[in-house]
Order: C-alpha cells, then sequence, then structure tokens
C-alpha cells in the first residue's frame, strides 16, 4: 500500500493514535488531521524534542515505568 494510502486511512478510519517515534512528522500530521475527538499519545522521554513546542497541548504524554506505559 503507497504512504498516501497508510496516511488517509490512518486519518479517516482511526480514533486514536500512539506516536512512539517523537521526530515522525509522518505521525505527527495524521494525529494532527485525525477528528477532533481523536486521542493522540505520545511518547514523552526527552530525546532533544521540547514537548510543549512540538505537540499540540491536548496530545496525552506517555512514559514507561517498569515496563508499564503510564500517562503524565
Amino acid at each position: 500500500m503507497p504512504r498516501a494510502n497508510d496516511f488517509a486511512f490512518a486519518v479517516l478510519a482511526c480514533d486514536s493514535l500512539l506516536i512512539t517515534a517523537q521526530t515522525s512528522t509522518f505521525s505527527w500530521w495524521i494525529g494532527y488531521l485525525m477528528p477532533d475527538d481523536a486521542t493522540i499519545l505520545y511518547y514523552s522521554k526527552n530525546l532533544g524534542i521540547h514537548p510543549r513546542e512540538h505537540f499540540l497541548p491536548e496530545w496525552v504524554p506517555i512514559k514507561l515505568m517498569n515496563g508499564k506505559m503510564t500517562l503524565e
């Protein structure tokens, strides 16, 4: 499947998104274009990215603690 199809499918058919690669513009745009009521989660480990400058305020930061995902 071409990337454009992946992109369109994610934006139109998904109701949530987990961004695990902070610097992925592909996933960022998918999250940005998803419906307003979609849940967007992103991995918050600081890898040189400033979350307040990079992610929308309604997106939810997550972290790993003892091998389990937790909300920040």
